[in-house]
């Protein structure tokens, strides 16, 4: 009589396989092999230790080896058949927690396996210890699954809701609305950028698509900064219609955070011609003005005019592309309407004109005849179109994310890691823009230096009045305040030589000065870091006897735009 009997065969067996033939998934397991253990343990009776011996003696177990194997035992192809424990799966799933992909992962674990000291041959070839791709994928899946849910429905959205809470430990503000489909993502480097005086002044926004599964629209909301742009807040919708724009920016508005400079409203917001993204714009913020990027104005007149149901001959295209441009490039009011009254006197084409004409009734969004200081020189949203491609390349490294979820782990780990590296690295003068900054200001230092203090004028408290480099007769006016002048360059905000005239010889700051005080690197330090208790004297500068910036009394945050 028996208490158990258990046979146990080899995993190269036909048992629970198909056949070789039949396979279809790759090199098949099944060997056919015949080699078994067999054990049987036996009742230890009064009657059994009559009839049996081994039982007499204490021996009721019996173990059979049938050890003839079909197949190889120590070669490369055998050991890879070999299945990892469940401690090896639980290291891939911390590969993956890292945001590792199946690839790397696999090269990772390899790299690993080869700094041990007892490393061999048969350590990469064992299953064992070096999965196989088609392991690691299946872990991946189920890693998926248990981490960011199925691509859509309502499984992806239960998944969402309940990691929320883990969000909200790490600081992230994650607001969403299910239908229609709207995420928003605040992560804490986005809400420290609220605070930059410059977010209450102009705004980028612009959408991109294609990454994930299901195509989502993944819209940027930046503000620019001493170090390029950051941003303030990233919205996940489904699709880009008014609907989806109008509630995604109505979960940003309604997030409780002291948005764009605790203003609430960006005076200016930003970017190209969709009309669906303007009007949720301004049917979210009312009170900010909307311009669109002079960029993406030519591009579409551009395309009209290579449309060919437009009928405009080729070599005609470029005579009125320039007649657009003299229009949208026009320093006054009366000289944009000058040039388009000549750009409709001189059409041939009735689509032209009636085109033309159209695109100057909104001639407010792009003409820069009516633009002024609060533009701070930014005519295009070119940050956005930066920022896309930092996404797609550094943050989905050019691959689409598995499902809304992906794209929020990734937005709160590999973009706030890459935006805050960036940071740093202007912070401590290892970023070409702070190269550039100095290379900027030394030109116009030059160039200023055609007048001298005598002849600058004094007028009110932070006004100055400079002349004219070719004509002195002909004179600028400096509003140190507003950071503007009244030149062709300062009139929208940029930094100009008359600026800088007034900075040689008076020692006084515009709210433009290039970023290369310390306190601008100080500023973007805390931004990166969010940390306050930075001191300002680690960002003083190495040399200063050029221009004497670390003395400089520093303009406080309130008055800086």
């Amino acid at each position: 009589m028996l208490i158990v009997r258990k046979k146990f065969v080899c995993h190269h067996s036909t048992f629970q396989k198909v056949s070789r033939e039949e396979n279809k998934k790759g090199n098949s397991k099944n060997a056919n092999c015949s080699a078994t253990i067999t054990c049987v343990i036996k009742l230890d009776t009064l009657a059994t230790r009559k009839s049996d011996t081994f039982i007499k003696n204490g021996l009721r177990g019996i173990i059979t080896i049938n050890n003839k194997h079909t197949h190889s035992l120590d070669t490369a192809e055998t050991l890879r058949f070999i299945p990892a424990d469940l401690k090896l799966k639980n290291t891939f799933f911390e590969y993956f927690s890292s945001n590792m992909g199946i690839s790397e992962a696999l090269k990772y674990h390899e790299d690993i396996l080869e700094l041990k000291d007892n490393f061999s041959l048969e350590d990469l070839a064992n299953g064992a210890i070096n999965p196989t791709y088609r392991t690691v994928q299946y872990w991946h899946d189920e890693w998926r699954i248990k981490n960011l849910g199925p691509r859509s429905g309502i499984g992806m959205i239960e998944k969402l809701k309940e990691k929320l809470n883990i969000y909200s430990e790490q600081n992230v503000i994650v607001k969403f609305v299910e239908d229609p489909f709207a995420l928003l993502i605040v992560t804490p480097l986005m809400q420290r950028a609220h605070e930059l005086k410059s977010s209450s002044g102009i705004v980028f926004v612009d959408s991109t698509s294609a990454c994930d599964a299901e195509n989502h629209s993944i819209t940027f909301i930046l503000t620019p900064c001493a170090a390029g742009a950051v941003p303030l807040a990233i919205i996940i919708t489904k699709g880009q219609s008014f609907l989806a724009y109008s509630t995604g920016f109505n979960l940003l508005r309604e997030c409780g955070l002291k948005c764009f400079g605790g203003i609430a409203w960006p005076k200016i917001f930003v970017t190209d011609n969709a009309q669906a993204e303007i009007n949720a714009i301004k049917n979210t913020w009312p009170e900010s003005d909307h311009l669109l990027c002079i960029f993406h104005v030519c591009q579409a007149v551009w395309r009209w005019l290579w449309d060919s149901k437009n009928n405009i001959p080729q070599n005609k295209r470029p005579i009125l592309m320039k007649h657009f441009q003299n229009i949208l490039y026009a320093d006054t009011v009366k000289l944009a309407e000058y040039n388009f009254n000549s750009a409709i006197n001189s059409s041939e084409y009735p689509k032209w004109t009636k085109y033309i004409t159209d695109q100057f009734d909104g001639r407010q969004k792009w003409c820069l005849a009516w633009r002024n200081e609060s533009n701070r020189g930014h005519h295009t949203n070119n940050y956005s179109e930066i920022t896309v491609r930092i996404f797609k390349d550094t943050v989905l490294s050019r691959v689409k994310a598995y499902n809304v979820i992906a794209l929020l782990d990734f937005t709160c780990t590999v973009l706030e890691e890459h935006y805050g590296r960036r940071l740093m690295t202007f912070a401590n003068c290892r970023n070409p823009k702070n190269r550039e900054a100095r290379i900027f200001l030394d030109t116009l230092i030059k160039k200023a230096n055609y007048v001298k203090k005598n002849q600058i004028i004094h007028s009110a408290q932070n006004n100055y009045i400079v002349p004219s480099e070719k004509n002195p007769l002909s004179t600028y006016d400096v509003n140190l305040e507003a950071g503007c002048c009244s030149c062709s360059i300062g009139k929208y905000g940029k930094f100009c030589k008359h600026q800088c005239a007034v900075y040689i010889h008076y020692d006084e700051m515009s709210n433009n000065f290039p970023p290369v005080t310390p306190q601008d690197r100080h500023e973007i330090a805390m931004l990166a870091s969010g940390d306050k208790s930075l001191k300002i004297d680690f960002f003083q500068p190495f040399y200063v006897e050029n221009y004497n910036i670390a003395q400089t009394v520093v303009i406080p945050d309130d008055e800086r735009i």
